[in-house]
């Protein structure tokens, strides 16, 4: 029993850490370029809207 467990343990450590990443912090399962581009583009949105807050309140 303990060899299965110990054999099936890996895979499911592997599939939540897989899921609770981004999806650019793992270009070897999904290498296409749309979601690193997805994710700059959240970044940079993310960083225009704090920049314009910020802004406003220096206003």
């Amino acid at each position: 029993m303990r060899s299965v467990v110990g054999k099936s343990l890996p895979l499911a450590d592997r599939t939540a850490s897989a899921s609770s990443r981004e999806p650019d912090f793992m270009p070897d399962i999904t290498p296409h370029p749309n979601t690193q581009d997805s994710a700059r583009e959240r970044a940079i949105t993310l960083s225009t809207v704090i920049i314009r807050r910020n802004s406003h309140s220096l206003i």
